[in-house]
């Protein structure tokens, strides 16, 4: 076995031993019953004379103690302040919902920890303002409380008294970084319509705060959702654009590490969730392959994204459906479509204005996503693939436009009215299509699915796949 697949195997079993430690989290003994059917597996292969998977099958327990591990250290993390006290603390996440904001705090001293407030929707709070508290915060209890512990969050209070005493607090770059971000939507909103300024700031910077509720139902009923959250394919335009723009000033191997260092800055004006995380980590990979030459392993790469976010929080395999969606799209899109391309004997050509090949790419991510968004959210749209096809094929341009309203900008008012005035008619088009689908969208509402519908379907599709892989691997990443 070549170091690469070993490499493959060793995280693959120790983010199974995670996840195995994860299902039973609820359990005093989840790390034990996590490593007695690791164990099982280790005898079982034994028993089959693999002894080079058995002897990496360990990374099971590996993977299980490393989240009990983790456990351990987010009880005792924190230290809160008695119920009813005032304390201070700094602004270090920030987000609007209806209207309300919710904001994450870092605990001043004597305290320490992450806790979750929701307040008014003004005054503005920013990342970095140091505000004094005074309310009963909460330990999250029931179903959420995992995904409070997934969010690091010790506890939770609603419309406690605020009141900010100062500015400045935070990591410097990354304070600055979201000015910088502020900036390219004030951008928007001086050159485009309300509705475009809204699309054109999810698409470029993943903010959909600022879209009505109305223009979100018309995403979720057409399936485009996935559009105003950055993802990969997101951040790795945004990374050829400003890739192809160095090459012309510098040389490759400095263009290199300028695009690497803008991926990690625009990673931090983003916010720095873990879904951007996620894009930005495999953008880097894909960068480092290509200055590399080596070919661009996908396995590895998706396995090695994993991993490392995973090690930074072991709780997201099970309990953040972001994760989740992402990484089966990727999946799905890296291995499910090949299979439908050559189990249908599709032209390798992309089409006119590309409609084959976003359709094939909508087509595999759908399939590989289904029963998460039914259990999730109970619904599932029938024209997603449609204005997907219709949409996608313009969006690399939007967001390239986007990005000259910005730069122009700086410049002049002028000059980014004329980039505002091209980048237009795509809008036009993009909200046109969202819109004129959502009148007549339908979709299924389905309860959750059982578990073994999900493993017979999930199987299912790996079938499909190493069925078509062995009839044309040429066809395979």
């Amino acid at each position: 076995m070549l170091a690469h697949q070993k490499f493959f195997w060793m995280i693959a079993f120790f983010l199974l031993g995670v996840f195995l430690a994860s299902l039973f989290s609820a359990l005093s003994s989840a790390f034990w019953l996590a490593s007695l059917i690791g164990g099982l597996f280790v005898l079982l292969l034994l028993l089959f004379r693999a002894k080079v998977f058995a002897w990496m099958a360990i990374f099971i327990l590996v993977g299980a103690g490393y989240f009990q591990l983790d456990e351990s250290f987010y009880q005792n993390r924190g230290k809160l302040p008695d119920e009813g006290s005032a304390f201070t603390a700094v602004v270090v996440g920030r987000r609007i919902s209806g209207k309300s904001q919710r904001l994450d705090l870092d605990l001043g001293k004597p305290y320490s920890g992450k806790v979750r407030i929701y307040a008014s929707l003004y005054p503005d709070y920013r990342y970095g303002d140091r505000l004094s508290v005074y309310g009963d915060l909460i330990a999250p209890e029931g179903d959420g409380s995992q995904y409070y512990r997934k969010e690091r969050i010790l506890a939770i209070s609603a419309f406690p008294e605020l009141e900010k005493i100062g500015e400045g607090g935070g990591f410097f770059l990354k304070r600055w970084l979201l000015a910088l971000r502020d900036m390219v939507a004030d951008s928007f909103w001086e050159n485009l319509s309300p509705d475009e300024a809204g699309f054109m700031t999810g698409i470029t910077l993943g903010k959909s705060a600022e879209l009505t509720d109305e223009f979100e139902e018309d995403l979720r009923l057409t399936g485009t959702t996935h559009l105003i959250a950055l993802s990969g394919y997101n951040i790795t335009i945004i990374s050829k654009y400003f890739f192809s723009f160095l090459l012309l000033f510098l040389a490759r191997r400095r263009a290199f590490i300028f695009s690497i260092l803008a991926i990690g800055l625009f990673v931090l004006m983003t916010g720095a969730e873990a879904s951007v995380v996620r894009a930005g980590v495999m953008g880097v990979l894909i960068l480092v392959a290509n200055q590399s030459g080596r070919i661009y392993s996908f396995k590895n790469a998706i396995a090695f994204t994993a991993l490392i976010m995973t090690l930074f929080n072991p709780r997201i395999l099970v309990f953040d459906i972001g994760f989740q969606l992402s990484f089966a799209a990727l999946l799905g899109i890296v291995y499910l479509r090949p299979a439908i391309e050559g189990f249908f004997s599709v032209n390798p050509a992309p089409g006119f204005l590309a409609w084959r090949d976003n359709l094939l790419t909508t087509v595999a991510a759908q399939l590989a996503v289904l029963p998460i968004l039914i259990n999730t959210f109970g619904f599932v749209s029938l024209v997603s693939v449609l204005t997907n096809v219709l949409i996608l094929t313009f969006i690399p341009v939007t967001m390239l436009l986007g990005l000259l309203i910005f730069i122009a900008s700086i410049a002049s008012k002028y000059v980014s009215l004329v980039f505002a005035l091209l980048a237009k008619p795509f809008l036009v088009y993009e909200l046109g299509v969202i819109k004129g689908f959502a009148n007549f969208a339908f979709g299924l509402e389905l309860d959750n699915l059982p578990l073994v519908f999900t493993a017979l379907f999930y199987g299912a599709l790996i079938g499909f796949i190493l069925y078509n892989k062995k009839r044309a691997p040429s066809l395979f990443v």
